[in-house]
């Protein structure tokens, strides 16, 4: 699923958790249009505990690290490397 906006994203968590279905991880950029990816990962964690989640940034951000760190995010630095991404996202577990 796609999101463009921490609007968008928080709905679709909220739609996929009242549907009583599992997402797989998420992925969400830092900078999002209305918010921070911040937002979006801390309802997301709350709806689905032990999902794998990671941030992408542009951003150089000793605070945003320390956050992301505390809370065992996967971190991708922008530009992505793509290998890297690549597998992180098949390490997932599949969906049930």
């Amino acid at each position: 699923m796609l999101a463009t906006s921490t609007k968008e994203a928080l709905e679709l968590v909220r739609d996929v958790s009242y549907l009583d279905s599992r997402l797989n991880g998420l992925l969400v950029d830092y900078q999002l249009p209305d918010a921070t990816g911040c937002r979006v990962i801390q309802e997301f964690v709350s709806e689905f505990p032990g999902v794998p989640v990671a941030m992408m940034t542009a951003y150089d951000d000793i605070t945003l690290e320390g956050w992301v760190r505390s809370r065992r995010i996967e971190l991708f630095r922008k530009p992505l490397d793509l290998p890297r991404l690549e597998a992180w996202l098949k390490s997932l577990p599949l969906p049930a």
